[in-house]
């Protein structure tokens, strides 16, 4: 019979807010179910993470989407921050990861 052998990597996420992921999450457009001590996320191309205890498991050779998820939970940081204080969060010239804060 053949064998299927999946590695898996995990990678520490130590400061992950719940609420930021979750509308990081939402942002990315991707699905997603559990509670705080686990959630299990399907991408909008079906590639499946779990995060629980602080750790995302995804397939080797899935890692960008770690730093797709981390860019995103950055930006709602950023955008929630630049909300409470009175500052408008644009982006710069379209760039997927470039924006501008000011205060009048």
């Amino acid at each position: 019979m053949p064998c299927y052998l999946e590695q898996q990597v995990t990678v520490s996420l130590p400061h992950t807010d719940h609420g930021v992921l979750q509308q990081a999450l939402t942002q990315l457009g991707w699905s997603f179910e559990g509670d705080q001590d686990r959630l299990v996320i399907r991408t909008s191309g079906r590639e499946v993470m779990t995060i629980a205890n602080h750790e995302a498991t995804i397939r080797s050779g899935q890692e960008h989407l770690i730093e797709t998820l981390s860019m995103t939970c950055a930006q709602t940081i950023l955008r929630t921050a630049a909300q409470e204080f009175g500052w408008t969060f644009e982006a710069v010239n379209e760039q997927e990861h470039e924006f501008v804060m000011e205060h009048y």
